[in-house]
């Protein structure tokens, strides 16, 4: 028996363990004002930030760095008034230049330590700005284990208290699990307060006026309940009272501590958090029960045996459906699109954990009518069998636990939209007006949606909608189209990898209803990540030096970098800092604010320095540069600068 004991717990906690956390990113960056890579003509008064979960002020940091190192925001992030998920610093006014913005927060919802950066320009452009982005901490051993020990201890007190009361009386007799699962998660409790104690950098004494030491609370107080219940469980005149205890103890712990995580954010609030709650209670139940029962079963007559097999069967069969049914929920809820779905860890962990509880259910239906018949005269098919089945909860519990600690789909998505090229615009006529999203805006496949209104009411428009791409690069390809479908609401969306090339595209939405139909040309610059450091300053160009392939690099200026008449200069290095020798069909292109794109011609001054006359207007202008090397390699990069009056 005592055998059996520590094999049912060790299946458990090799679910636990491989569960183990992979990504803790849950509050993570929604927008900010002013948005990564924004050129700004003058300095913001402060900065604000907006996660997908509410963080902890008063853990929470933020710097705003400069091009030297040093922070220059006033003062430490306060929380905007109204908006518990967002963030306020004060900057004061910042002269020209790049800034970068270190943050790292603590989620209020769940004690999780996330951080990240960006930045912005100031009269300069901070196009490709190298950001190194700051490490999130990853689980230590300590969160790890006490993630264990903490749902270990409340599946075991859930499951035997439920297998006492409603399977049958008798097992009470067993083997004191009950015991064993409160010190289990009062221990997992423990050890989780402290790891995120840790993570944050608080200390102890400061632990109970924070958000962590709030959840803290929130669930040791039904766990000490809980243990009145296991003291009574001991004695035969109390025994029904304190299963009833322990029940109610555990599940209120599960209650607080799913009220401190993901499921208490945005709107539905309690309905959510009702939900997974239901969730949550009938696995513990289930799984937590087939341990007790498993463990128990062995020392009843054959007759109490099957009758107690047979009935936690039939139990185990509608927790199933509730465990299902809430799950299948609360997943829809926080992925909410097939996207999400298919194409983050998130969706695809759910779509695993779907197909093992169909193959649970159909592992439970096959022992029902085969072994549970048999269990009273022969229980080892029921042991084999069910031990199988606990295995297969395991691996459904394993994904559980991972579920628990990948950002969910709906905070990824949100995080990723302000990555999108976006740009605007109407017809000549000013019928409609249209936003197009290209989706993560870079070259290779993208998602496109389409808004189209009407120009002077906003009202949605209705129609056959498809988009024509053509490149303005030097690399001559044919014109594509992509036709979109309606999804309602004046949008319309397809994925297409009609952005193959990087560079500038014209983008012509094509809007087709009868005789009002008509064409949009649109500009869609993509993106790509580049290693930029911009040297700015007063009274001279500001200078920006792109890295390149093989330790090759570009240096780009505008001079004078006022209205009116400019030279816009590129000179290439070598990987050694000298002239890169050997270049040729050289093609510059001019994308103006609110303009079209424009092929510049340009002059040779010396090998690899070229430069090209630019009558500029205030505003930030795009300059694509490309260049191709004596092995016949193509070299594209861009800058962008804001030129003021």
């Amino acid at each position: 028996m005592t055998r059996r004991i520590a094999f049912v717990a060790a299946l458990i906690g090799l679910a636990l363990v491989m569960a183990s956390p992979t990504a803790y990113a849950h509050a993570l960056l929604r927008s900010s004002d002013p948005p990564d890579g924004a050129q700004l003509a003058k300095s913001p008064s402060s900065v604000v930030l907006a996660f997908t979960e509410d963080p902890d002020t008063s853990l929470s940091i933020v710097h705003v760095v400069d091009q030297n190192g040093n922070n220059v925001e006033k003062g430490k992030a306060r929380a905007v008034p109204g908006k518990a998920d967002e963030l306020v610093v004060d900057v004061g006014s910042l002269p020209n230049g790049v800034y970068t913005v270190n943050w790292r927060t603590v989620s209020r919802v769940d004690g999780h330590v996330t951080a990240g950066a960006f930045a912005f320009g100031v009269g300069v452009s901070p196009a490709g700005h190298k950001v190194v982005q700051p490490k999130t901490p990853s689980p230590s051993p300590l969160t790890v284990i006490s993630r264990w020990l903490f749902y270990t201890g409340l599946f075991l007190l859930l499951g035997v208290a439920f297998a006492v009361l409603f399977v049958s009386k008798d097992l009470a007799r067993a083997p004191p699990l009950a015991h064993i699962g409160w010190f289990l998660a009062l221990i997992g409790l423990l050890g989780l307060v402290e790891a995120q104690r840790r993570d944050a950098g608080i200390a102890i004494g400061h632990v109970f006026s924070t958000s962590i030491g709030h959840a803290f609370l929130v669930r040791l107080i039904p766990l000490a309940v809980t243990v009145i219940g296991v003291v009574l469980a001991r004695r035969a005149s109390t025994r029904h009272a304190g299963f009833a205890i322990i029940l109610t103890g555990a599940a209120a712990t599960v209650l607080g501590h799913i009220a401190e995580g993901h499921a208490a954010t945005g709107a539905w609030r309690a309905g959510k958090i009702l939900l997974q709650w239901v969730h949550v209670i009938a696995a513990g139940m289930w799984i937590g029960g087939l341990a007790a029962v498993l463990v128990g079963v062995g020392s009843l007559s054959p007759e109490a045996r099957q009758r107690a097999v047979r009935r936690f069967s039939t139990l185990a069969f509608y927790l199933i459906i509730v465990l299902a049914g809430a799950g299948m929920w609360r997943a829809f809820e926080e992925i909410n699109s097939w996207h999400g779905l298919f194409a983050t860890s998130y969706g695809q962990v759910v779509i695993a954990k779907a197909a093992l509880l169909l193959g649970l259910i159909v592992l439970g239906a096959v022992n029902r009518y085969r072994n549970v018949p048999k269990s009273g005269e022969n229980p080892r098919g029921l042991f084999r069998t069910g031990t199988g089945e606990l295995v297969l909860a395991t691996a459904v519990l394993v994904l559980t636990g991972i579920l628990s600690s990948v950002a969910p789909a709906r905070a990824v998505q949100a995080a990723a939209r302000a990555q999108n090229v976006v740009v605007t615009g109407s017809d000549f006529g000013t019928t409609v007006k249209l936003q197009l999203t290209a989706t993560p805006g870079t070259a290779g496949q993208n998602k496109f949606t389409l808004k189209v209104s009407d120009y002077n009411t906003g009202a949605p428009v209705q129609a056959q909608v498809s988009l024509r791409f053509g490149y303005l690069g030097p690399v001559q390809i044919g014109q594509s189209t992509l036709q979109l479908q309606a999804k309602g609401s004046g949008t319309y969306t397809a994925t297409g990898t009609n952005l193959s090339l990087g560079g500038v595209w014209t983008v012509t939405a094509v809007i087709q209803r009868g005789t009002a139909s008509v064409e949009v040309p649109l500009t869609v610059p993509t993106k790509v990540t580049q290693q930029v450091s911009v040297n700015a300053v007063a009274g001279q160009p500001t200078v920006y030096i792109v890295g390149l392939p093989q330790g090759r690099s570009v240096q780009f200026y505008i001079d004078p970098g006022k209205t009116g008449q400019n030279e816009v200069h590129a000179t290439y290095f070598d990987a050694k800092g000298n002239g890169l020798t050997g270049l040729s069909d050289y093609f510059v292109l001019e994308t103006p604010p609110g303009g079209q794109p424009q092929g510049l011609t340009f002059r040779q001054l010396a090998e690899g320095h070229i430069v090209s006359d630019a009558n500029l207007s205030p505003g930030t202008y795009r300059f694509d540069v490309w260049a191709k090397t004596k092995t016949g390699e193509l070299l594209w990069t861009y800058f962008e600068q804001m030129i003021g009056k």
